[in-house]
Order: structure tokens, then C-alpha cells, then sequence
């Protein structure tokens, strides 16, 4: 899994076992260390609740944590749709701001790299790697 942030926009890309993970777990988990204590490591998060509706992002204890509907998880997993976009309204220290949330399915590269093997097929990809 990998993790881009933006301003106030988070960005996650899921690899092919990411994917499967979440629909048979419902979680998916990875962790940066910084340094050799634990609160020296940044962990992030997908998973999936049957109690929720909306997408949501959380932040707590150096653990950024997303939320999906079960139902969407699953048919997210299951189809050719590429990735979920949600906005959290309400952020930001006057509670005014905007979050955008991207869960993407993490595609090859066209310039094929070593990161890119549990990467789904490119569909720009022209030619067979």
C-alpha cells in the first residue's frame, strides 16, 4: 500500500494482495519506522465496517486510519472500478475545511519497476511487459 498526502488531500494506492486483504480481512496495514522507538513510526490504514455509510480518515496516536462501508469495500474488490473518492467536511482548526480521501487500486507503471509486482495491469499499457 502505498500513501501520498497533499494539503488537505490523502491519497491511497492498493496493490493486488492490498485489495484481497481488505475483502477477505477487512483490514490493510503498513508501517514507516523513523527511528527505533515505536512512537518514532508513522502506520496507515484501509478497512472496512458494516456500521458505517460514509468514507471517513482518522488520526490518532501516529495512526492515520480510513474507513469504507463493507458493502462499498467488497464491491470495490470485486469489479474493474479503479478507486473510491470521499470528502470529510468539518476539518481543520475552525472546523470549516475539506478532506479528500483517494483509495485507488495501485496500477503498474508503463516504465515497468521492481515496486510494480503486486501491481494491477496498467489498462494504458500498450504493449505486453
Amino acid at each position: 500500500m502505498k500513501l501520498r498526502i497533499k494539503g488537505n488531500s490523502i491519497r491511497l494506492r492498493l496493490s493486488r494482495p492490498d485489495v484481497a486483504r481488505l475483502a477477505r480481512d477487512g483490514r490493510v496495514e503498513e508501517t514507516t519506522a523513523f527511528g527505533v522507538r515505536r512512537e518514532d513510526a508513522l502506520a496507515y490504514a484501509v478497512e472496512s465496517s458494516p456500521t458505517i455509510t460514509d468514507v471517513a480518515a482518522r488520526l490518532a496516536s501516529g495512526r492515520i486510519t480510513v474507513v469504507l462501508p463493507e458493502a462499498l469495500a467488497r464491491e470495490w474488490a470485486s469489479t474493474d472500478r479503479v478507486g473510491i473518492a470521499a470528502e470529510q467536511r468539518g476539518v481543520g482548526p475552525d472546523g470549516a475545511g475539506v478532506l479528500q480521501i483517494l483509495i485507488e487500486k495501485d496500477f503498474a507503471c508503463l516504465d515497468r519497476r521492481d515496486e510494480d509486482a503486486d501491481a494491477f495491469a496498467n489498462p494504458a499499457a500498450t504493449r505486453a511487459c
